[in-house]
């Protein structure tokens, strides 16, 4: 059962709002700690300029969305387990994210947990977070096809594989997209609008919330994360918006769905992937520097013109996707 569009648009409004009600003291507090981004050496040398910004910005905007988003299917009697253990996936993803942004800020340093301890981390998190799913009989164990209203029943063992690669996968996908001022804040906005419209098409209509609760709070993070940022979200946001994603779209059963809405930031994964590979194995390098969005940057492009053409690239798929699954699905 859908609720009226009022609802779904004032979990936006509040999330939103929420943001920027503490948005200048959590920045304040911020500064006052420390909390400030250090920049690789190695990184494009415009983005020295941004040394000393704050970060951990993540605990601004986060704990925002999972209020609202919980909050409000609580209020009106439609908080179910499956969603609040999606929101939980999303608290220790911030968690894993903060714990690394701390230890990178102790260093002084862009060194935070090594690579192979936190994958190892984000991996049994998401392990566990699909066996709470199956010990409540609500793990899906199914995929809508994209387009088409078919769904696939692969054996267990294969989808348990796949939902657990794409909750880390997309974590760090995120994680790489983040790298832009407004970059990740405005593309997450956009692919948690698309996952309300599936979770409204399906019936969710608890998850449709939770979704637009994340958009919001985003939305609002964006007013502070935007060229010139005034604070950037760490990994304390990033790690956890792609876990948010990737929870959403398994009890969706849009695991496939969102490798579209989500695609800038799969791209922009595979980018480092392909860099690594070309440089271990040949010695030469794909791109300038990877992710992708620092290629276009060193090949003369302004942040604002790369973010701006990210974002409008993001919306033309989403668009594309909201439409061939509306029609493909056969929604009245």
């Amino acid at each position: 059962m859908s609720l009226h569009l009022s609802n779904y648009l004032f979990a936006i409004v509040l999330a939103a709002g929420l943001v920027l009600a503490v948005g200048s003291s959590a920045l304040g507090w911020l500064r006052a700690r420390g909390c400030r981004q250090y920049i690789r050496e190695e990184g494009p040398d415009r983005h020295q300029g941004k040394a000393g910004t704050p970060t951990l910005g993540g605990i601004l905007f986060i704990p925002a969305a999972l209020l609202a988003g919980l909050g409000l299917p609580l209020i009106i009697g439609k908080l179910r387990l499956p969603l609040l253990m999606v929101g939980g996936l999303t608290l220790v993803f911030m968690l894993i994210g903060l714990a690394d942004d701390l230890m990178m800020l102790k260093r002084k340093g862009n060194l935070g947990f090594k690579a192979r301890h936190k994958l190892l981390l984000q991996f049994v998190v998401a392990g566990l977070f699909l066996y709470g799913l199956y010990q409540i009989n609500e793990l899906p164990g199914m995929i809508r096809l994209p387009f088409k209203p078919e769904l696939w029943l692969p054996p267990n063992w294969l989808y348990v594989g796949f939902a657990t690669l794409l909750i880390v996968g997309a974590s760090n996908a995120t994680n790489l997209t983040d790298g832009l001022d407004g970059l990740l804040a405005g593309l997450a906005a956009m692919a948690a609008m698309a996952l309300a419209i599936f979770s409204y098409w399906l019936g969710k209509a608890e998850v449709a919330l939770f979704s637009c609760a994340l958009a919001g709070a985003c939305l609002g993070f964006l007013f502070y994360n935007r060229h010139p940022a005034r604070v950037f979200m760490g990994d304390t946001g990033s790690l956890a918006l792609g876990a948010a994603f990737s929870g959403i779209a398994i009890l969706l059963g849009a695991e496939l769905l969102f490798f579209f809405i989500g695609a800038i930031f799969f791209i922009e994964a595979l980018s480092v992937m392909l860099q690594v590979i070309s440089f271990k194995s040949t010695g030469r390098r794909i791109f300038k520097m990877s992710p992708l969005h620092h290629h276009f940057e060193l090949s003369g492009w302004k942040e604002t013109r790369v973010v701006k053409v990210f974002w409008a690239a993001s919306a033309v798929i989403t668009v594309a996707t909201l439409l061939g699954t509306h029609f493909g699905w056969s929604i009245g």
